[in-house]
Formats: structure tokens, sequence, C-alpha cells
């Protein structure tokens, strides 16, 4: 690409950023009959900044497949609260007990974390109330629109975030876990969101299941690059944190991991026959100090 080409692309990736934000806060500012405070809190954790990246995969598949429906938003918003959910609760001083989030105080700091457990549920009941909305229904039929559905259930249910998160927790009892068990959890609790968004997106725009299976083997490889480089961010903040990849297997074997799964999800984009120059500049921004 030209200079000007990647300028652009640039520019596509923010407003589509500066979209999806605007309405998640949309969703958000005038919600009538929910009590006060338990609104304050799922808007703290919505607006808390974040990259978008799952629901900015969703809507990029969707474009690269040929879909050119402005409602796509509202199901990439929809994924985006699943994982906003999935923060607040990993956040939780009986899950990961973390204080600090993106930044800034988790939920459950400022709020308490009944309100936080709360807002949490609100938000994954809220997504599955707006992905099952008949306009979303006629905008992308009712037979892929379930299949959305279900395959967004599946990869943030027991078939994944939540094993995966489950077992996370079971490994700070096992200092002796094996690499392979770790890249296991990894794709449950991280990845398996990542490849539902992406597959999400194809399946919204009727793409055939070559592609739909392209789109979720991208999101995989994807998310599995997005753990193991943030281990590696961490570890260069010497953050404390437990049981990563990085500390397993040092930063080397960790970096070629990382260029392994980007190789093969830039490999994969060659596979469509759309234009997939936002999603190599996806990663290219996601990555950006990698090396």
């Amino acid at each position: 690409m030209t200079s000007n080409d990647m300028a652009y692309t640039d520019e596509k990736i923010k407003t589509m950023r500066t979209k999806i934000n605007f309405r998640l806060n949309e969703y958000f500012s005038n919600y009538p009959n929910v009590e006060k405070e338990l609104l304050e809190a799922i808007r703290y954790s919505v607006m808390s900044g974040g990259k978008r990246l799952r629901p900015c995969l969703l809507i990029m598949f969707y474009e690269l497949c040929g879909g050119k429906s402005e409602k796509i938003y509202d199901v990439a918003c929809a994924v985006e609260m699943v994982h906003t959910y999935s923060l607040i609760h990993d956040d939780l001083p009986c899950m990961d007990n973390d204080e600090f989030r993106r930044g800034r105080k988790s939920t459950h700091i400022v709020y308490g974390e009944p309100l936080a457990l709360l807002a949490g549920d609100a938000l994954l009941s809220e997504s599955f109330k707006i992905l099952s909305e008949e306009k979303l229904s006629e905008e992308f039929g009712e037979k892929e629109l379930i299949k959305g559905i279900r395959v967004l259930s599946e990869m943030a249910g027991t078939s994944g975030m939540i094993s995966g998160q489950a077992e996370d927790i079971d490994i700070a009892k096992n200092i002796y876990i094996k690499e392979e068990k770790l890249l296991n959890i990894y794709e449950k609790k991280t990845a398996a969101l990542f490849s539902a968004a992406a597959k999400i997106g194809a399946i919204c725009a009727e793409a055939e299941n070559k592609s739909v299976n392209l789109s979720a083997k991208f999101g995989q490889l994807f998310g599995m690059a997005f753990q193991i480089f943030d281990d590696i961010i961490d570890l260069k903040k010497d953050k404390d944190k437990k049981i990563t990849y990085v500390s397993l297997s040092g930063i080397e074997k960790s970096k070629n991991l990382v260029r392994k799964y980007l190789d093969k999800a830039v490999n994969l984009l060659q596979e469509f026959d759309g234009d997939s120059e936002y999603l190599k500049k996806l990663l290219e921004i996601t990555f950006n100090n990698f090396s």
C-alpha cells in the first residue's frame, strides 16, 4: 500500500471504533427502569476504554464477506458487552482479584462486589436481548442470526470462556502445569471470543461455510497471539502475575509463537476474495510494539 492508503486504513479503523463507542454510549445513556447505581456501574465498565478489538473483527469480517448494513454495529456491540461482562467478573476477588482495569479502578472497587456482579450479569443478558431483536432478524435473516447467537453462547459459555476461566483458577494451585495445558486455557478463555466475533461477522454476511470457518480460525489465531503478546507486555512492565506462557517457556519462545500465530493469520486472509487490508492493519496496530 502507499502511504496515503495506509493513512486511510488507519482512519477507517479509528472511525469504526468511534462508531462502536457511540453506539455503546447510546444504549446506556437513557435506559428506563434500571436502578440508578446499577446503570452507573454498567456505564463505568462499558465506557472504560479499550481497543474494541472483538467488535472491530466482527465488522471487518462482515465487510470482507460482502456485508454492507450499518446494523452490524448492533451485533458488534452485543459481543463487546459479553467481553465487558467477562472483565468485570474476572476482576472480582473470588476470581483474579484485580483492583485495576485499563488504568483505572475495577468496577467492584468503585461500586462494590454485589453491584459489579450484577452489572456483569446485566451486560450478558442485554447482549442476547439485542441479538434477538426483530430488526436484526429482518436485516440479517433469522437463520443466520440464530447461528450467530449459538456461536456466541457456545464460545462465551461452558465450551469456551467460562471453562477457560475455571481452569485458569485451578492452575494457581498447580505449579507443574504444562505448556500444552496453558495454551488450551488461553484458547478457551481468550481466543474463543475473538473466534466467535470473526465467525459471527461472516455468518451475518451469509458467507459460504469455507469463509465462515476461515474467519473463525483467524479469530482464534488472533486471540492466541494477543494473549501471549499480553503476557510479554506484562513481563516488560514487571507486573506481578500468576503462571503465564512466558513464565513457563521464556520470552524468546513466546515471541516465536506469537510470530507463528500472526504469520498463519495473515496467510489465511489470502483465501478471501475481498479486500483484507483493514484486517492486516488491525494486526499491525494491535501488535505494534512487537519485535
